[in-house]
């Protein structure tokens, strides 16, 4: 009895129950600025670096919020933690517009570690939608890393129409999107799960990436039968995401991600880390991998084009070097952010 009194104090006070704070939901850094040492992850100047998060849980600066250019949207490589506010690829990208084209854009940056598209739909109702005159021209999506480890069955994020349900599931979803427990529950899986992956930041090394013992071989054959569900349910979120675009009444961007950590070319050969973590119970290596994204990057192109919607396959267009533009598998240094920003400003310079 006492543990459920204790349990019931804490969801009354730290839930939503009460009161809706609906942008507590998407786990969002607000009015925050947060010093990082990151001398032992990439080699810079300064091994401090300022993280800023504004009142709305944006990263940037600009005027107005009513009259925003870009609305960046992705998980932790567009959030960026570990570079500073003026080294990110928004700034490098505002900075060429200003350089080149003598133009002032507006380009905040709404990325949130570990969002998949199922987050980034969740942002249109618990966070962009309830912030008052929040207008912006374009979103723009760098996506791909995340939804290639979401499962297509997983209940986590729930895209159900609460209308259309019966009572005890929408009582379930209720619970899932109030409860306090329920989501410091939901923290703690996530964070297993991106560690287990390797999606999370490595901050006590930088990862030297020793691609002679990478293999060249994969270990995996018909990858389409073994993506089929994802590509589905990953499709169907991207027709979900453009819906609330559309809605929003702004365009959107189609931006591929690239995890080169775990994949390269030596002599024009496809090489890949070896052993990785396990797919739906299955060993793998990076060669699987650049074959199995590659599809993903294929449902981004088709869902674009479909819906005439820029798409920018910045994977395949950008040549990265894995040792000095990233610092683990995932995540850029502030050379690989400046190479995005410029990749960018290229595409999209005749938008402005």
């Amino acid at each position: 009895l006492l543990i459920v009194i204790i349990i019931f104090i804490i969801e009354i006070i730290f839930g939503n129950w009460l009161f809706q704070n609906k942008l507590n939901k998407l786990n969002l850094i607000r009015n925050q600025v947060i010093d990082y040492n990151v001398e032992n992850i990439y080699d810079t100047k300064n091994k401090i670096i300022t993280y800023t998060r504004d009142e709305f849980g944006f990263r940037g600066y600009y005027d107005d919020i009513s009259k925003i250019d870009i609305v960046s949207v992705g998980g932790s490589t567009t959030d960026q933690r570990y570079i500073s506010d003026e080294h990110t690829f928004q700034e490098i990208l505002k900075k060429e517009f200003l350089k080149n084209k003598q133009l002032k854009i507006n380009i905040i940056n709404a990325g949130v570690d570990g969002q998949s598209t199922y987050g980034h739909i969740y942002n249109f109702n618990y966070w962009f939608n309830n912030i008052e005159n929040f207008k912006t021209k374009y979103f723009l999506f760098f996506i791909g890393n995340n939804d290639f480890y979401v499962d297509s069955t997983h209940t986590y994020d729930e895209l159900i129409d609460t209308k259309s349900i019966s009572l005890l599931r929408k009582i379930r979803f209720e619970v899932k999107t109030k409860s306090i427990i329920y989501y410091l529950y939901r923290v703690i899986i996530g964070n297993y799960i991106s560690r287990k992956i390797g999606l999370n930041h490595n901050l006590n090394y930088k990862i030297i990436h020793n691609t002679d013992s990478w293999d060249d071989k994969g270990l995996l054959s018909d990858y389409e039968t073994i993506m089929t569900k994802r590509l589905i349910s990953y499709e169907n979120r991207l027709e979900k995401l453009l819906s609330k675009v559309a809605e929003f009444e702004a365009e959107a961007i189609f931006v591929t991600q690239s995890r080169r950590g775990l994949y390269d070319f030596k002599n024009q050969i496809l090489i890949g880390k070896s052993n990785l973590e396990f797919y739906d119970k299955t060993q793998y290596n990076g060669v699987d991998y650049y074959h199995m994204s590659r599809l993903l990057n294929d449902i981004t192109k088709k869902i674009a084009h479909k819906n005439n919607v820029i798409f920018l396959d910045l994977d395949n267009e950008i040549e990265f070097d894995i040792q000095r533009d990233f610092y683990d598998t995932d995540h850029h240094t502030p050379s690989g952010a400046r190479k995005i920003g410029i990749y960018l400003y290229e595409k999209l310079k005749d938008k402005f």
